[in-house]
């Protein structure tokens, strides 16, 4: 089910890196493309814990605008019809002289294939901010994945080095619903990512407070490599 964080892993694991174009034009294109052995989001597996193949696109302007897309191979088992997700979003990011970042956006999922009745697609209001090596995020969905009520999901992060060329990453989140019927819980994880020869590895172990049947948001690790462009 889609109740979660995109982060392509919590922590965002995928770094997504612009590419300035010759002289001095105000706009700037990145691009990204990973491997994983689970796309998990918010803690919860979306390829019922096989590998996913992901790729994304992006434009950025000087002034922070940027806009974007993302996609996915998808699983969600059971004869579910959803294969592929594709994401949209458009947002305005800045950091400020006192250390201060901000990233206000909105991202729309989707899920080509699948019967509109279904009601999967789905949109996400974000306001983030950052302080040095700290985030905090939130997102708003006025309908959730499957045409479920109100959710909010508030998110803390920390990213710093380790030496000799790693990276840490420490993520805990909270999913809530406004819909009486969904279950809200927390996620989080720790990862540690180096970069060699110009390509990304991550390893990171991610869990839920949740407990079910399908073991879908089940405590697992995630090894992933990524390139951006």
């Amino acid at each position: 089910m889609k109740t979660m964080n995109k982060t392509v892993l919590a922590g965002s694991l995928l770094v997504i890196s612009g590419i300035a174009t010759a002289g001095e034009q105000p706009f700037s294109i990145s691009a990204n493309v990973a491997m994983t052995t689970d796309y998990v989001f918010r803690g919860v597996t979306q390829t019922s814990e096989d590998p996913a193949l992901q790729g994304g696109f992006d434009i950025n302007h000087e002034s922070g605008f940027y806009v974007g897309t993302w996609g996915s191979n998808i699983n969600y088992g059971g004869g579910d019809p959803a294969h592929l997700e594709i994401d949209y979003y458009a947002g305005f990011a800045n950091e400020l002289s006192n250390g201060l970042s901000y990233d206000l956006a909105y991202l729309y999922y989707t899920y080509p294939g699948v019967d509109g009745n279904l009601k999967y697609d789905f949109g996400e209001f974000k306001l983030g901010l950052g302080y040095e090596m700290f985030s905090a995020e939130y997102y708003y969905a006025n309908h959730s994945f499957g045409g479920g009520g109100k959710a909010h999901y508030f998110s803390l992060d920390a990213d710093f080095e380790l030496g000799q060329g790693f990276s840490g990453g420490l993520h805990v989140g909270r999913q809530n619903f406004d819909d009486a019927t969904s279950v809200d819980y927390t996620d989080w994880s720790v990862s540690v990512g180096k970069s060699v020869m110009g390509v990304d590895l991550s390893l990171a172990y991610t869990d839920t407070d949740q407990d079910n049947a399908e073991n879908i948001a089940d405590g697992r690790v995630v090894f992933m490599i990524s390139k951006s462009f």
